[in-house]
């Protein structure tokens, strides 16, 4: 597997060219941080085939073979049909690693030196990043740019749903995803998923849920997007009340399947063409989250983990109240007179206070007089 192979790898962000002055036409002194480890870079890159610009972001990868199976290396490229490493890169170099050196104190750093045929690298950070590197080492560098940053979102949570997380190598291998992923790595998938889970978890505390007395019927699930809320989490909320509602509306003691589930909500609701993917994807997290079991390919909310509502809890329409359990009470003949003398008591006694008062009224009314 290409993940195996990988020696290092991380994002950087292209922070100055030839910070020492120009040198050669045409070879730039580039110098970079990484997006994740926060190691610093100076690399000679060829910019006449490779032009790079200040802000550019690409992946950096070093392998000591291009052989996906891990087998050595000649060192030389050699056009076949045969899959590799490079076919994921724009940018490749081979050289030979010269010189490692290590500086303790506060912040211990380390420092790795290689040259590609007199194109140098120097590669500087923690020593955990760059332990497993060995002197006179043989190593090739990858690399490929990010364009635009932009993120396929919907070709990770598909290869998700498919493949399961963590499966990264697996999703960027698929010919399905790999147009659309050509320009990620395993770290950036894997970066991007633990995103959308966080951004996944703060929109489904803004979800509220009514359910009836009995907890047995029908939940209404219905959607308040916070101000904050993107476009994206808004979506990914709305799908999961969609899903609570079509299984909760089925109501099968066997639970529901993709396809039932499916079709409630697009006799439903308008949802997107790639709706079925969204929807599996969605279903998986739920039942990772425990919201939902899932039992032979059918689903059924969980009862032992329900989502804990931060709103008002309120009926799906809020103009009519909910409705109370009504209460049937027989009285005998008997204990109905009882009840209307008891009634005609208390009426006479209120007549009796009330002509009281009137008298008093009058009587300080007569002494205000003098």
């Amino acid at each position: 597997m290409a993940s195996n192979i990988i020696l290092f790898e991380d994002i950087f962000v292209v922070d100055q060219l030839d910070p020492d002055g120009k040198k050669f036409d045409k070879v730039t002194r580039v110098q970079a941080t990484s997006h994740n480890l926060e190691m610093f870079m100076h690399l000679d890159v060829n910019t006449e085939v490779y032009p790079l610009a200040v802000g550019d972001k690409f992946t950096l990868a070093l392998a000591p073979t291009l052989n996906l199976d891990g087998t050595p290396d000649t060192g030389y490229f050699t056009p076949g049909a045969k899959k590799t490493l490079a076919d994921k890169y724009e940018y490749i170099m081979h050289g030979k690693l010269y010189k490692i050196s290590e500086r303790d104190g506060k912040t211990p750093k380390a420092e790795l030196y290689v040259s590609f045929g007199g194109l140098l690298m120097l590669l500087k950070g923690d020593p955990a990043h760059i332990s497993h590197f060995e002197l006179d080492q043989r190593l090739f560098l990858l690399m490929r740019k990010l364009i635009n940053g932009r993120w396929k979102k919907e070709a990770l949570l598909a290869g998700i749903a498919k493949h399961g997380s963590g499966k990264w190598t697996s999703i960027l291998d698929d010919p399905e995803f790999a147009a659309q992923l050509l320009d990620r790595t395993n770290i950036n998938l894997k970066d991007k998923w633990r995103n959308i889970k966080k951004s996944r978890t703060q929109s489904l505390e803004s979800t509220s849920i009514f359910t009836s007395p009995s907890e047995t019927s029908r939940s209404v699930v219905s959607y308040e997007a916070s101000p904050s809320s993107s476009s994206d989490m808004s979506n990914d909320a709305r799908y999961d009340a969609m899903v609570f509602e079509a299984v909760s509306t089925i109501n099968d003691e066997n639970g529901s399947n993709l396809k039932e589930i499916l079709r409630f909500i697009e006799g439903q609701h308008e949802v997107p063409q790639n709706f079925k993917k969204l929807l599996s994807y969605s279903l998986g997290i739920l039942v990772s989250q425990d919201k939902l079991k899932k039992v032979r390919n059918r689903y059924k909310i969980s009862v032992t983990k329900a989502i804990k509502p931060t709103l008002t809890l309120r009926p799906k329409d809020s103009t009519k109240p909910p409705e109370l359990p009504s209460t049937s009470v027989i009285l005998t003949s008997k204990e109905t007179h009882e009840i209307d003398l008891a009634a005609n008591r208390e009426a006479e006694g209120m007549n009796e206070l009330a002509k009281e008062n009137n008298t008093g009224t009058r009587s300080n009314k007569t002494l205000g007089c003098f």
